[in-house]
């Protein structure tokens, strides 16, 4: 399956109105699912005619007021910082690091991030522009079982395909040690962050479970399905569990007091995940895989891989989890969650992006 988003634009006498037009396919087959008028701006209709039809160019920048808090984006190039005020749509010097990969907490308050030009070292921010720590660990996106886990505590916990280390404060531990069976992915690579803890998947697959003290985080209405491929967190709570007992990749989204929020639908196509994102409120999804970014809206079932041909470098949502931002070839693209529409686009060459209250 390969989703896509197609653009339409049409052109009103001398001044042409552009009318963005997403269609998104379902997750769950190859067949376009929808379509839906997104977003309307007016521009020269000399400016129209140089940008072809379908390119995410023709959407309009951001209007002022239209997205709170900042953005802190890295060069696609250079992996230095930029700081992007959202309120005013405004750019500003920012005193982070360059930063060529990160993943946020689930809260937002801590972040592991690698650096440039390919280093694997990990390390730990809080908050995000300061100089960090060295977490004691490496992760290669590609090169290792499972996604790296950071909590709000800035604990990270990353496997290698044969056992689960966990450092806090430069301090690694090896919590987990097994066996692989060659080219077999283990579920118990798969770990997660909720608040400050990591958790796995318990035995029962209906509970969620502490690495470090093995003590009941928060039971699950139902059991997961085998095998788990995916365990990530929202800011306010709400976790998904996503499996692949079919074949692809499906979650089901548990609320804090473990009942179903979302039930089990389709959330991609690959089975291997570098990153997870799951938006505040359950919205949407972000998985990052070796095919690059899924973006699945988690009530209409609608997925966004490759928004007007441009390709997907990285995701973030936005603190109150009604928008996403992605940095793609030509730009920043701005969506509405959770029907993935897209709004505004802030031109730039980025790959990397985190999204602060």
């Amino acid at each position: 399956m390969r989703a896509s988003t197609l653009l339409a634009v049409g052109v009103a006498g001398a001044v042409a109105v552009a009318a963005v037009v997403s269609g998104v396919r379902s997750s769950g087959d190859d067949s376009p699912a929808a379509t839906t008028a997104v977003a309307a701006t007016t521009a020269a209709t000399t400016t129209t005619e140089e940008i072809p039809v379908g390119d995410l160019r023709r959407l309009p920048q951001p209007a002022a007021g239209a997205y709170a808090g900042h953005l802190v984006v890295f060069d696609a190039l250079t992996c230095q910082p930029l700081r992007i005020v959202l309120p005013a749509v405004t750019k500003a010097a920012s005193e982070a690091p360059p930063i060529c990969n990160i993943w946020p907490s689930p809260g937002g308050k801590a972040f592991a991030r690698t650096g440039p030009p390919e280093l694997v070292e990990v390390h730990v921010a809080a908050p995000l522009e300061t100089a960090g720590t060295d977490a004691g660990v490496t992760f290669a996106p590609g090169a290792r079982d499972g996604a790296l886990t950071i909590t709000d505590d800035g604990t990270v916990a990353v496997c290698d395909g044969a056992r689960v280390r966990v450092s806090l404060g430069g301090r690694v531990q090896t919590l987990l040690a097994f066996t692989p069976v060659e080219g077999v992915f283990d579920e118990r690579c798969v770990t997660g962050a909720l608040g400050t803890r990591v958790v796995r998947l318990g035995d029962d697959r209906r509970t969620l479970v502490d690495v470090r003290t093995r003590q009941v985080v928060r039971r699950l209405a139902q059991p997961v399905l085998a095998p788990l491929a995916g365990l990530t967190s929202a800011p306010d709570g709400l976790v998904i569990a996503i499996d692949v007992a079919d074949g692809t990749p499906q979650g089901v989204v548990y609320a804090a007091d473990g009942t179903v929020a979302v039930p089990r639908r389709p959330v991609g196509a690959a089975t291997r995940f570098r990153k997870l994102l799951l938006a505040r409120g359950g919205g949407a999804v972000a998985i990052l895989t070796s095919r690059g970014w899924q973006i699945t809206s988690l009530r209409s079932g609608l997925t966004m891989t490759q928004p007007g041909g441009a390709r997907v470098t990285d995701v973030a949502f936005s603190p109150a989890g009604d928008a996403v931002a992605a940095t793609t070839d030509v730009g920043i693209l701005f969506a509405a969650v959770p029907g993935l529409a897209p709004t505004a686009l802030l031109p730039g060459t980025f790959q990397v992006v985190a999204w602060l209250p």
